[in-house]
């Protein structure tokens, strides 16, 4: 049963990562019906986190780009309570990572800015950088939708650098669109068109197309910055 229900968490993520959303969605829901936490979460440590929190977490991901938002918020809480079951670190700093990057995305906070800090307490604690970086950013991305673009770059910067030195591409990818908004919003707008030819390639090179509504969005937003200088 385990190993089925992985089989749905990597082609549901698969299937997001390439924007198929409905049919992405369908494969995730399908992770709990394989998944018994009493039996399965002793194996988070082999495979790097728990099965059954990472399919929720990127279904989230998925109802978030579907629109979802209700639906996803209740699923947020549900993983929150579920990591005080699992009682895994390396689970937790997974989920609170992803979920603080797709609730920001999504603007909806204080929601996913909790989640965030949270998610930095713990990975500060158990020294997990990638996930405390991730973190970082999500909440760089709601400065951004504050007005703060500013105060987000620093944030922006120091993930992005660490994204890179793990060779972390989807992320990375994501981020730089995020990186390239910050940018213009500050009236760089030569880096931020380069920033954001930068994460085109990277998505093109790895076909992360989930992330491409948002790159066409950011390229708007610097052509009706430029014009409206």
């Amino acid at each position: 049963d385990l190993a089925v229900a992985l089989g749905f968490r990597l082609r549901g993520t698969g299937l997001a990562m390439m924007g198929q959303v409905q049919p992405a969605l369908e494969s995730l829901s399908e992770v709990e019906n394989y998944y018994d936490p009493i039996r399965h979460n002793k194996f988070a440590s082999r495979f790097g986190q728990d099965v059954g929190i990472a399919g929720k977490c990127y279904k989230i991901g998925v109802l978030t780009l579907a629109g979802r938002l209700d639906t996803a918020a209740a699923l947020a809480e549900e993983v929150v309570q579920d990591l005080e079951v699992v009682k895994h670190h390396h689970s937790e700093g997974y989920a609170l990572g992803h979920l603080a990057c797709f609730l920001c995305a999504a603007k909806m906070s204080p929601l996913g800015e909790e989640i965030a800090q949270r998610c930095i307490d713990i990975s500060e604690l158990e020294e997990m950088p990638l996930w405390a970086a991730l973190a970082h950013a999500s909440q760089a991305v709601s400065q951004i939708d504050r007005q703060e673009a500013k105060e987000a770059l620093p944030k922006l910067g120091s993930a992005l650098e660490l994204l890179d030195s793990l060779k972390f591409s989807v992320f990375r990818t994501v981020l730089l669109a995020v990186y390239s908004r910050a940018l213009a919003l500050n009236g760089d707008f030569e880096n931020a068109t380069a920033t954001l030819n930068e994460a085109r390639s990277l998505m093109e090179e790895n076909d992360v197309r989930f992330s491409e509504v948002d790159m066409l969005c950011t390229e708007g937003q610097i052509h009706l910055l430029q014009n409206n200088r």
